[in-house]
């Protein structure tokens, strides 16, 4: 609880109520017959030996359980995580970013990159400014100057990726007959993600959402 807040119950509530209470007058009041009972019953309840342990222990045991659970509930709340898995995928979306992850530790998947798999798409009009195939992925970056395509093909037991969600709509394009994750982040770019079966395909371009589609759509297993 901060000061301010701490300090507005204070003057409040609680130093006017133990001002009034103080101030009351006292007067005489005689209990009644039922109530004189539970008193008497209470008194007897906690000479018992093993009072202390369940009315004490096993109380506080309970307070600390229950808000451990409580705390545990507005905490996942509050980070607003969204976890959606699909084809063997992890995504825990956050407040500005995604975390995409593989969930699959064995499987029937390569453990290297035996087939590549490329855009077939008419890109003439783009160089391969950058390109990477190492055992796990492989990176190719095409540019024309004002327009980009960034394609990767990722080991499904290593995929492990973050992507700019802040602000962004997730949906679901087919590739092909198989379920991709799409989205437009808030610089105007337009990225798809999915399992082809073998590997994890991600590409992020600045094209537009329609004109990316169909290059996904375009993505084949090559002759390595």
């Amino acid at each position: 609880m901060n000061n301010k807040l701490r300090e507005a119950i204070e003057g409040g509530i609680i130093i006017p109520e133990a001002q009034a209470f103080a101030s009351a007058e006292t007067t005489d009041h005689v209990f009644s017959l039922e109530y004189t009972r539970k008193t008497e019953k209470l008194i007897k309840r906690q000479k018992k030996k093993y009072y202390p342990l369940i009315c004490t222990s096993a109380r506080r045991t309970a307070c600390v359980i229950i808000a451990f659970f409580v705390i545990s509930i507005t905490t996942v709340l509050s980070v607003e995580a969204l976890r959606t898995p699909f084809f063997d995928f992890i995504m825990s979306i956050f407040s500005n970013h995604s975390e995409v992850r593989s969930l699959d530790d064995g499987g029937n998947y390569p453990d290297k990159i035996e087939s590549y798999y490329e855009i077939t798409y008419d890109l003439s009009e783009y160089q391969i400014i950058y390109s990477d195939t190492q055992n796990k992925k492989t990176n190719i970056y095409y540019n024309n100057g004002e327009k980009y395509i960034y394609f990767t093909q990722t080991v499904v037991k290593r995929y492990e990726s973050n992507f700019n969600t802040e602000g962004a709509e997730l949906e679901y394009i087919d590739i092909n007959g198989i379920e991709a994750i799409g989205y437009l982040d808030n610089h105007n770019c337009y990225t798809l993600i999915w399992n082809n079966g073998e590997y994890i395909i991600d590409i992020t371009s600045n094209i537009g959402k329609d004109a990316l589609i169909e290059i996904a759509k375009s993505v084949q297993k090559v002759e390595s």
